[in-house]
């Protein structure tokens, strides 16, 4: 009997001294079952389970991913760098569908359909400004639909208390502050990956500002975004080699550069005390207009001149057309012939940068203009206006170069977004002509002169109106809408010669 005791715990102590499995989850070892071992599922199943359940099963190898389960009702976010939550997911998409295009305007911009949307996955500071551009979308969406002066405001908003203005409004600008303080903080602690963070950040923020009615603040933004690049245009000067993402910083100088001409041009309606004022030139010498490489337009295809034709000035001051040379000039001016209008324009795109370089020129013109002004007693020699009109035949140039494009505005296979950019290029080179031969009147009857080129400005926004009316039609009817045949489509047919 001694002998059978014996062997017995012989028998126990052998079998408490194997070795015991150390993988698997503790539930699993305390129900003495298989543990499936692996681990990501366990982590995801683990993390979703009811903490009220003290028994569950693992999911087997066969069983699909849970993440199709745990997924919210709301689109995610396809960033795989910052997460978004659930409510930034939400303004991020709304930004990606609307905002971006909105800010695209009448052009296809890669910037903010690409550059920006890819920055948001990596920067933070990127991320917010997003987020709030797409809460002020919706708050103007929101008012929109019912204005707060509207009787049905006050009961639409009580019911979704979560989707009204106010709750975008303020959400958005949450947002704002945290963008502006996350980018404090990078360049404070030099976490800032490149200048070019920077520089979209900086273009996100004159976008929040100007939607919100704080054009002081955007005009600084502007200011700053101007001063980086211009320190940087400097550095490159200085290498040889350029950088990779020197077709990006383009693409920022671009954007720069078209809301520095848009803030001037808002300028010169309301004049901005400093420093709230935006300066393009960086030399103390006026800028002079470009030469063509083909020289001004032949009279047959310009017709008969107009007020805005530069011979016309021409013939009532001959001293205007002979602009003088850089060692006859009193004034140190310098002739840039550092981007000469091309003969032909392959597609919209290259119309606009010529259009837009053009443009720059004038107002740093304008701006050297200012200065002489405030310092010669407010008379001008026959080379400063010689120079000035020289620019309305480089406008001239472009014009001419441009309308076998824009002739093609109605052929086949032209995308609504080309075609609107087509007319809007064409209203804002001939009235920046008409800014350019007025820049020399001291009386505002002039402008009276120009009615004819009025009338033309406002037939080419009319065109562009009905073909939005048309694709906002089309888009809520299908292609099939008979909204065309009443009022529009009889504007459609009369003013651009289709019958629909």
């Amino acid at each position: 009997m001694a002998d059978a005791t014996e062997s017995g715990n012989r028998l126990k102590q052998r079998r408490a001294s194997r070795p015991k499995v150390k993988t698997g989850c503790n539930n699993c070892k305390i129900r003495r079952v298989k543990c499936d071992e692996s681990r990501p599922q366990l982590k995801l199943y683990a993390s979703s389970m009811d903490p009220k359940s003290s028994i569950h099963q693992c999911p087997p190898h066969t069983q699909p991913s849970l993440s199709s389960k745990l997924t919210p009702h709301y689109s995610r976010s396809p960033t795989l760098g910052l997460a978004f939550d659930a409510k930034e997911g939400q303004y991020f998409q709304v930004f990606r569908t609307h905002t971006a295009s909105e800010l695209s305007g009448f052009f296809d911009s890669e910037f903010w359909t690409r550059s920006v949307l890819q920055e948001s996955h990596s920067e933070a500071s990127i991320r917010h400004a997003v987020v709030a551009l797409g809460a002020l979308y919706k708050t103007l969406e929101k008012v929109a639909e019912s204005p707060p002066s509207s009787p049905t405001s006050t009961s639409n908003q009580s019911t979704s208390s979560g989707d009204s203005a106010p709750t975008h409004w303020n959400f958005a600008w949450e947002q704002y502050g945290k963008a502006v303080t996350r980018m404090r903080q990078s360049i404070e602690n030099n976490e800032v990956r490149s200048q070019r963070t920077i520089l979209i950040s900086s273009v996100l923020f004159t976008c929040f500002q100007s939607f919100v009615g704080d054009h002081k603040a955007a005009i600084k933004q502007v200011q700053v975004g101007l001063g980086v690049m211009e320190k940087q245009r400097r550095e490159r000067k200085m290498l040889y080699l350029q950088r990779q993402d020197d077709i990006v910083e383009d693409e920022l100088g671009q954007m720069f550069t078209r809301m520095a001409i848009q803030a001037k041009s808002y300028d010169m309606a309301f004049h901005f005390p400093a420093p709230w004022v935006i300066r393009l030139s960086t030399n103390p010498s006026i800028a002079n207009p470009v030469a063509s490489q083909s020289g001004p337009p032949s009279p047959s295809t310009t017709g008969c001149m107009t007020n805005l034709d530069w011979r016309y000035h021409v013939s009532q001051d001959p001293s205007l057309a002979n602009p003088p040379s850089p060692s006859d000039s009193s004034t140190g001016t310098t002739v840039s012939i550092e981007a000469p209008i091309p003969e032909s324009f392959p597609n919209v795109h290259e119309a606009r940068l010529v259009l837009d370089a053009l443009c720059e020129r004038i107002m740093r013109y304008n701006e050297e203009l200012v200065g002489f002004y405030t310092v010669s007693n407010n008379i001008l020699p026959a080379s400063i206006k010689s120079n000035g009109y020289g620019f309305g035949r480089s406008l001239e140039q472009w014009q001419a170069t441009f309308a076998p494009l824009l002739a093609k505005r109605r052929a086949p296979g032209t995308s609504n977004t080309e075609r609107a950019g087509m007319i809007v290029l064409q209203m804002g080179c001939i009235m920046t002509r008409i800014l350019v031969f007025t820049a020399f009147s001291a009386n505002e009857m002039d402008f009276d002169q120009f009615l004819p080129i009025f009338m033309e400005i406002n037939e080419l926004a009319k065109e562009l109106i009905v073909d939005e009316e048309l694709a906002l039609a089309q888009a809520r009817c299908g292609e099939a809408c008979r909204h065309v045949n009443s009022s529009l489509g009889r504007e459609c047919e009369r003013r651009l010669g289709l019958r629909l």
